[in-house]
């Protein structure tokens, strides 16, 4: 049995969903194995719970700021700050440590080094899974396809369940063939503002009565949504849980949003994606690396003088997604 450590110091939650795709390989691969994921403490259960992993480690409140207090094996740096990440991992005892090939891990002491695609899609994704493959290329490469991702997905508890179960009984949800969410937020200069979000949504709901539209918001968002006068639009305000989102996430057919985190945690549970992302970012960010459908609006950085045009497309590609969708039920 080995011990392995998968390093991350990514503070956001679509990137933290970009690395669940080669923690899911590892427990695969290495099922007995300890697994010690060592990350920020507000994604420590969104871990555990799916069961791909055997330890968190909170690296904020690592004593003395070491790693030499664990044993490890072999250790996977899979995070952003790869300076800072190698300083950690030199205080590790590790026999391998795994990096992607960047500036400051190519001249790293003990440091074996991944060079990966730069112009395949889903990136980051797949950076990830190459840190994986680099323990054995060999085992790696003869049992990836044999592996069943959808049964390791995110998890949610019951608890969590049972609260969207009661949002969507009072919405009455059940009646409609599919589940539409619409986020407009995102910390993204490449999307629509969110009053075209609502006015799609308007034109989805009565070209399409069979379909319920769920606009999700947040709480504390300065912008707020009014009532809908449509039926089957209701508005989603996520709390402090992240798993409720999760949840309710996992129960979309379909997910229209700008770049950000809910496209990552729709992938897991293969939703099929609309979204509108930068056009340098498409090979990095964007979505459908579960193998679930994914259309993309690419804005380039003067998109803004088309506003209009590339609204209606987007508005167009809207509807034709639902239609595909609709003609599959």
């Amino acid at each position: 049995m080995q011990n392995i450590g998968f390093l991350n110091d990514i503070h956001s939650v679509g990137d933290n969903a970009t690395r669940f795709k080669a923690l899911v390989a590892l427990r695969k691969l290495y099922p007995q194995s300890k697994i010690i994921f060592f990350g920020r403490r507000y994604f420590m259960d969104m871990f555990f719970y799916s069961e791909v992993i055997d330890e968190f480690v909170v690296i904020d409140e690592l004593g003395g700021g070491r790693l030499s207090d664990f044993e490890l094996d072999i250790l996977l740096l899979a995070g952003h700050k790869y300076g800072d990440m190698i300083s950690l991992a030199q205080t590790s005892k590790a026999k391998r440590i795994i990096a992607p090939a960047y500036l400051q891990t190519f001249f790293a002491k003990r440091v074996e080094v991944v060079f990966y695609n730069q112009f395949r899609p889903h990136r980051e994704v797949f950076k990830a899974l190459e840190l994986v493959r680099k323990i054995d290329k060999k085992h790696f490469d003869e049992n990836i396809s044999k592996i069943d991702f959808k049964h390791l997905a995110l998890k949610t508890l019951p608890q969590h369940q049972r609260y969207i179960d009661t949002l969507f009984k009072s919405f009455k949800a059940e009646q409609f063939k599919l589940i539409v969410g619409i986020n407009a937020f995102a910390n993204s200069a490449y999307k629509f503002v969110p009053q075209d979000y609502a006015y799609l949504a308007k034109n989805l709901a009565r070209e399409f009565p069979q379909v319920f539209f769920v606009m999700m918001s947040y709480d504390g968002n300065l912008i707020r949504y009014k009532e809908f006068e449509e039926e089957n639009i209701q508005i989603f305000i996520g709390d402090n849980e992240l798993f409720h989102l999760i949840e309710l996430t996992s129960r979309l057919d379909m997910l229209i949003s700008p770049d950000t985190g809910n496209v990552h945690i729709a992938d897991i549970f293969k939703v099929s994606i609309l979204q509108t992302m930068k056009t340098n970012l498409r090979l990095k960010w964007g979505g459908g690396s579960w193998g679930n459908e994914c259309q993309m609006l690419l804005l380039n950085n003067k998109w803004i003088k088309n506003y209009n045009k590339l609204k209606l497309g987007f508005n167009k590609l809207a509807k034709d997604m639902i239609a595909r969708l609709l003609d599959k039920v």
